[in-house]
């Protein structure tokens, strides 16, 4: 959490940063390794889809933490269980990177969000 924390909101920038996306994803690269793995290819899809980056970003982490309240109904116990510490965890850092992208939601609901162009 602190990570994340730190990267959105950064002391020697002016609490100026990131979204958080990446960040989390880290996280769950060590809590979730499953999870991870199933919001990146959900990312890859929506920008091959869309060419999107924020609706890329926030579907990949819709998917990565719906993932861990599956996984752990399911009982997946691979390389670390999935319990509720972790998924708690999912809840508020998913809740951080909406927040850090309030503006794109509101741009995406009007349909002027800015799509990654390779000009």
């Amino acid at each position: 959490m602190a990570a994340v924390i730190g990267h959105n909101w950064p002391l020697y920038l002016g609490f100026k940063g990131g979204k958080g996306v990446a960040t989390s994803g880290g996280v769950l690269l060590a809590l979730a390794p499953v999870a991870l793995v199933l919001a990146l290819v959900t990312w890859f899809l929506i920008i091959r889809l869309t060419q999107v980056a924020s609706l890329a970003s926030l579907s990949a982490v819709a998917v990565g933490f719906v993932s861990l309240i599956v996984l752990h109904l399911i009982g997946w116990q691979t390389w670390r269980p999935v319990g509720w510490p972790v998924i708690i965890l999912g809840i508020t850092l998913a809740g951080l990177v909406l927040i850090r992208h309030r503006t794109n939601i509101e741009r995406l609901a009007r349909g002027r969000e800015l799509k990654i162009t390779t000009h």
